[in-house]
């Protein structure tokens, strides 16, 4: 009679547990890749398709949605709003390539807690992602200065429906 088996391993209980939302397999495969090589941290839900991750934001129960620009179904303002009236639990990190700084501050009143400059999601997503998890938040430094600008009337306003 031997031991019993072994379960696989699974998630720590403190594992940060993500929701992906890209409308780009590609992208939404590279984001959760990405995460998934961080300690800690475990995607538990990924879509391309807004509803889809409202759904899941409200039955997975993720700590945190990664939100990528060019969602189908709605604007990022409208499902940052959607997600914090539906899965008030959930803390949003929001992907940004050129959006205007108006839009940025938007995504801020909105309850957005991460604010990360797409091309260096690479290196500060992960971080983004563990402030946010933490009710903290983090926003990437070009971004913060493009806020800063805002603030002085130093750019101008363009489209903040994003």
């Amino acid at each position: 009679m031997g031991s019993p088996p072994i379960p696989p391993p699974t998630a720590s209980s403190a594992s940060i547990r993500v929701a992906v939302a890209a409308e780009h397999p590609l992208m939404r495969r590279g984001l959760c890749q990405l995460l998934e090589c961080e300690e800690g941290m475990q995607v538990s839900a990924q879509d391309g398709d807004v509803a889809s991750i409202l759904g899941q934001a409200k039955g997975e129960r993720p700590d945190v949605v990664v939100l990528d620009r060019g969602m189908s179904g709605a604007s990022r303002l409208a499902t940052i709003d959607e997600l914090r009236e539906r899965a008030p639990h959930t803390q949003v990190v929001v992907l940004l390539a050129g959006d205007p700084p108006i839009f940025v501050q938007r995504a801020l009143t909105s309850g957005a807690l991460g604010l990360v400059a797409k091309d260096a999601a690479d290196e500060e997503l992960p971080a983004a992602v563990r402030a946010a998890a933490r009710g903290e938040r983090y926003i990437s430094p070009r971004v913060a200065a493009d806020l800063k600008a805002l603030r002085h009337g130093l750019l101008g306003v363009g489209d903040p429906a994003g």
